[in-house]
């Protein structure tokens, strides 16, 4: 997508990014998976922490926690959230934490899937891999492309619909680039119309797992959901846990 750069998404949608969704990665669930893994010992990093509504829960669950994310405007969101959870202003390929300090690094709900290209992705968990102490562990939750990501298409679906407003989604994907992009098109009687890009570069558990054998990670744990879901042919997510120790036995 010409002009879509780190901040666009967050920009376009930290207003109502909340309240759209609230129904995806379960904050109270999210940071009981981590609590589980981490204990209450060591960092918690979370890239593309955009409004906070993962990172204060985390911190609420024992374990210290910092947000990354290159949108100020999502930022703002996360302070007015809960003040006292620190975020930092910057690009999650490239965040500005130290080798070794983390005990789990996370990347919820899609967000790798934001940056556009490959390379980025694949910098972004060698950055990742970085950062983790010895032991430490990189969580990643992202769909699972189905059917209809194997064929170009153009879509339009009605997202929302009241009396005094419609959203619509309209949505580009292209197999061959691996990406999906799109507008969610807000329109209210006697208000500007209002565009909410988004662009996604997809990758199956598969590559997600090449990406993380690429920065020396290995796949320890795979998940249907934040639960302990198990995973399988019908999954439309996963929650997948890497690590630089052995997998489970």
């Amino acid at each position: 997508m010409d002009g879509y750069r780190p901040t666009t998404y967050g920009d376009a949608f930290a207003d109502v990014y909340d309240e759209w969704y609230a129904d995806v990665s379960s904050p109270s669930e999210t940071a009981s998976f981590l609590r589980e893994r981490v204990g209450g010992d060591g960092l918690v990093v979370e890239l593309g922490s955009g409004t906070g509504r993962l990172a204060a829960p985390i911190r609420d669950a024992g374990l210290p926690v910092v947000g990354i994310d290159a949108s100020i405007e999502m930022l703002r969101h996360s302070v007015t959230l809960d003040p006292t959870v620190p975020v930092v202003a910057a690009d999650m390929a490239e965040p500005p934490i130290r080798a070794g300090a983390a005990a789990a690094v996370l990347i919820a709900f899609n967000t790798l899937f934001n940056l556009p290209s490959r390379a980025l992705q694949r910098t972004a968990i060698r950055r990742a891999a970085e950062m983790l102490r010895p032991g430490g562990i990189l969580v990643i939750e992202a769909f699972v492309p189905g059917d209809g990501a194997s064929e170009r298409s153009d879509h339009v679906d009605v997202v929302r619909l009241d009396a005094d407003m419609a959203v619509l989604r309209i949505s580009r994907t292209d197999p061959e680039a691996g990406t999906v992009s799109g507008h969610h098109v807000e329109l209210r009687d006697g208000e500007p119309v209002r565009l909410r890009p988004w662009h996604l570069h997809f990758t199956d558990p598969a590559g997600i797992d090449r990406l993380a054998e690429s920065a020396g990670l290995t796949l320890v744990e795979r998940h249907g959901g934040w639960v302990n879901e198990p995973f399988g042919s019908s999954s439309a997510i996963h929650v997948s846990v890497f690590s630089t120790r052995e997998p489970r036995r």
